[in-house]
């Protein structure tokens, strides 16, 4: 029977209210659970019978206690399964995370679940209020509208969403639906067969593309950022004199200004020689710079990164440079300081554009502050650095994110590229390049190329006037001008006249088993002469 116990008395004294009845029963699984249920002895004597009565249907087989607790569930307000889902999200992840999600990320998530749940539209004329109403139907119908609607900016402009961000909505919505089915709170996963939109279609679906910016620009934006806040300060704001320069300013601000000016321009110099996140060199701290080193280098933490893993960065020269001037230029500096106290806002980043003569949207593409990080991918591949190298120090963990997300094609230099290729037509094909043998023939127009590729073809007549281990006549053996078979590198190809290239094998020094002639067919003729 349920009954008061004196710690539930007491609680209820201090809290100026009635006491509740601990109930106590025994459940399917032989345990012994107990509740504080109900102020009410006849509510809770009748709270503690159903337990004890659906126990016992349980153990007699007339009833699953999952498809009672699907019912709970769907008898349940939506906004009780999104509270849950969003605390398991930043507690545990989906799962597929290599790392636990950040907050603004269970943000995300749930503001799209929110903006699901409350869309009304053709057929679907109320809003979602239980979790069985998470259908496919509508969700195709919801997908379809944010594509056709797209989005409204404060100015009241209307855009429409990227192929990447129509994925980020099917993603919370499948993410939700596998979480419910997976707590018993859905019989199965209604979104299965949702799908998302073709990765080889989200390149052309982009809406925000940034365009890469020259080295040139980059010098200008640097220049234009370390003198622009002492001429700001400087020009007239007002008056018949408004934007021209001759306002007095006094000595200690102007020496803050110049350290501001400094300090932003080292900021986009470091944005651009290391690729970094805005982010990310906002939590720069001097104690992940090593400037002394041999060469210089800057180790990243990982929570403060986005993949959240440490990397090791190379810094450039002129970089390094600046950076240990702006240190020693600081007093009482400590290895926890941040590197760049402050990170410029959207409008100062648009004025340092405007003073440098960049344009920040050319009417298809943009060049924000993340595009300095493409003007850095696209300034490696035209300089011919390698697309691993790139990779590494863009620290990307799919090649194909450098080489098209994160490269401008219209920035390379294709036109001088194709320019330099020497002509088809202009150069007729001699003799002596089509002739074959073993003579110091001429592969387009030099004989130093392809002696290069042929050192053991031509004994002493070639360069290295040494001879080839499968050189040897019967009845000689000079060892003094035999070059040993360890010392010979045999792990490239060997050019033989213009036929074409025949990688090199290990031979023995019997005059049978030389590169040229031991094949299928002289062995098969050797045999037959033997007798064999």
């Amino acid at each position: 029977m349920p009954r008061i116990t004196k710690r539930e008395r007491e609680r209820a004294k201090k809290a100026g209210r009635p006491p509740r009845y601990l109930c106590t029963w025994t459940d399917e699984h032989g345990e012994r659970r107990q509740r504080l249920a109900f102020t009410d002895k006849q509510s809770a004597a009748r709270f503690e019978l159903a337990q004890r009565e659906r126990a016992e249907k349980i153990i007699a087989g007339l009833l699953d206690p999952d498809d009672e607790a699907a019912r709970e569930h769907g008898a349940a307000d939506i906004t009780t399964h999104l509270d849950a889902f969003e605390r398991h999200l930043s507690v545990a992840g989906t799962g597929r995370r290599r790392s636990k999600p950040t907050p603004k990320y269970v943000e995300g998530v749930r503001n799209r679940l929110d903006r699901f749940v409350t869309w009304t539209g053709p057929g679907f004329p109320k809003p979602v209020t239980r979790v069985r109403e998470f259908t496919l139907d509508r969700a195709i119908a919801w997908i379809d509208t944010l594509e056709r609607d797209g989005w409204t900016t404060i100015k009241g402009k209307q855009k429409r969403y990227s192929g990447y961000s129509i994925n980020e909505f099917i993603g919370a919505l499948t993410m939700f639906t596998a979480w419910a089915a997976k707590t018993k709170r859905l019989p199965s996963d209604p979104l299965t067969d949702l799908g998302r939109r073709r990765t080889s279609r989200l390149q052309a679906d982009r809406t925000h593309v940034r365009r890469a910016a020259t080295a040139e620009e980059i010098a200008n934006l640097v220049k234009a950022a370390e003198t622009r806040p002492l001429l700001s300060a400087q020009r007239f704001n007002r008056g018949p004199r408004k934007g021209e320069l001759g306002a007095k300013i006094s000595e200690k601000r102007a020496a803050k200004l110049k350290a501001l000016g400094f300090e932003r321009a080292t900021l986009y110099l470091a944005l651009f020689w290391t690729g970094l996140r805005k982010s990310e060199a906002k939590a720069l701290r001097w104690s992940d710079l090593l400037l002394d080193a041999d060469p210089p280098i800057l180790r990243l933490r990982g929570h403060t990164t986005k993949s959240k893993r440490d990397d090791v960065l190379a810094l450039h020269p002129e970089l390094a440079e600046r950076l240990a001037e702006m240190k020693r230029s600081r007093e009482h500096q400590e290895p926890s300081d941040p590197v760049f106290t402050t990170v410029p806002s959207r409008p100062s980043f648009l004025a340092d554009l405007k003073a440098a003569g960049i344009e920040a949207h050319d009417g298809e593409r943009y060049f924000d502050m993340h595009a300095i990080r493409v003007s850095l991918t696209t300034f490696l591949a035209s300089q011919g650095v390698g697309q691993r190298l790139a990779q590494a120090h863009l620290r990307h963990s799919d090649p194909r994110l450098t080489a098209m997300t994160y490269t401008d094609a219209e920035a390379l230099p294709m036109a001088a590229t194709i320019g330099k290729l020497p002509r088809i037509t202009s150069e007729e094909i001699s003799d002596k390049e089509t002739r074959a043998g073993f003579d110091d023939e001429m592969v387009a127009g030099s004989a130093e190329k392809l002696a290069a590729h042929r050192p053991l073809l031509n004994g002493r007549k070639g360069p290295n006037k040494a001879r080839p281990v499968t050189d040897c006549r019967d009845g000689e053996e000079d060892e003094d001008d035999r070059k040993p078979l360890n010392g010979r590198d045999l792990s490239s190809t060997v050019r033989i006249g213009v036929r074409g290239f025949e990688p090199p094998t290990f031979s023995s020094r019997t005059r049978r088993a030389t590169k040229l002639r031991y094949t299928p067919e002289s062995v098969f003729l050797g045999l037959w002469n033997r007798g064999w």
